[in-house]
């Protein structure tokens, strides 16, 4: 039992300077943490697309694996484009949120409306939430990187405050060994 113990706090003092490092790291370049991670999924969807036209050629060929091999070299495609231009691909998944969030803003509005027409209850905290969100989604459509930026400063603080508490669970609890 004792040396499980050891073992997970080693694990621990692992995982938390992980933890740190990463976290410094997404606070001091997150634009190069957002390139990266967008680079990696290119990256994942360029090899699945190898494996499954591998996988294409040494099948027999039917119709419905022939719609396959075109999707494939679709995903392909969008896979290379996401290593090469992955600034781009950021901007377009921010700005869809940022709209996704205006819409429903406008939703939350017209929902608070109806709440004083019809049933008469307290609408003004729903109209003021509907409204923050409407302005975020309108701060995210305008500037997608910078609000990408502070998304990976916000984790990569989170994950060093996570990796120092590991760390210091780790010397802290010595006295058990």
């Amino acid at each position: 039992m004792k040396e499980k113990v050891i073992g997970i706090l080693r694990n621990k003092l692992v995982i938390g300077l992980a933890f740190l490092l990463l976290g410094i790291g997404l606070v001091i370049v997150p634009e190069a943490y957002i390139k990266a991670v967008v680079r990696i999924m290119g990256a994942v969807l360029v090899v699945t697309a190898v494996f499954r036209v591998i996988l294409f050629i040494k099948s027999e060929k039917k119709t419905a694996d022939i719609i396959g091999l075109i999707f494939t070299v679709i995903f392909a495609l969008f896979g290379i484009f996401m290593i090469v231009y992955p600034s781009l691909v950021v901007r377009f998944i921010y700005v869809v949120f940022g709209l996704l969030l205006v819409t429903d803003g406008i939703g939350g509005l017209v929902y608070s409306v109806n709440m004083l027409r019809k049933v008469g209850l307290p609408w003004i905290p729903f109209a003021v939430i509907s409204l923050i969100v409407i302005a975020m989604g309108i701060i995210i459509v305008l500037n997608p990187f910078e609000t990408a930026e502070w998304l990976y400063r916000f984790i990569g603080i989170s994950m060093a405050v996570s990796g120092i508490c590991d760390i210091v669970a780790f010397f802290t609890k010595k006295s058990f060994r």
